[in-house]
């Protein structure tokens, strides 16, 4: 079954993204700059925040790196994207296995809620 939980995309080096990079990158489904104005994507800034509460979080975060055009993956592989791929590290944050008995969903949906409020990804629909 594996771990529940929360994990982030975190930007490890400066990245500056011309108009067509921007506007390529919200014509592909999932993930949009939905509130970033600024083409400037600065190391240490959160471009994603993803949770997991009905499968593995090691296999969510693996789907972010397809290129299927999913509605709810980051497709970090697909064409009009790959730019960010080496500049990205994931921190991911599972639930230990003795609370994947109680409400998980409840759990995992507070702390991603409290780190898009905290980090205010660049990427991604709002869940505050």
């Amino acid at each position: 079954k594996g771990y529940h939980g929360v994990y982030v995309f975190i930007m490890t080096e400066d990245v500056y993204m011309i108009t067509e990079q921007f506007w390529a990158w919200n014509a592909v489904a999932g993930a949009p700059f939905e509130h970033c104005n600024d083409r400037y994507l600065l190391k240490g800034k959160c471009l994603y925040i993803g949770s997991c509460s009905s499968k593995s979080i090691y296999s969510r975060m693996g789907e972010h790196f397809k290129a299927d055009e999913s509605t709810t993956s980051l497709n970090i592989n697909h064409p009009n994207r790959d730019l960010l791929k080496n500049s990205v590290k994931i921190i991911a944050f599972p639930l230990k296995k003795k609370y994947e008995g109680y409400s998980t969903r409840l759990i995992v949906t507070s702390l991603e809620e409290r780190l898009h409020s905290e980090l205010k990804p660049l990427t991604g629909k709002s869940k505050v």
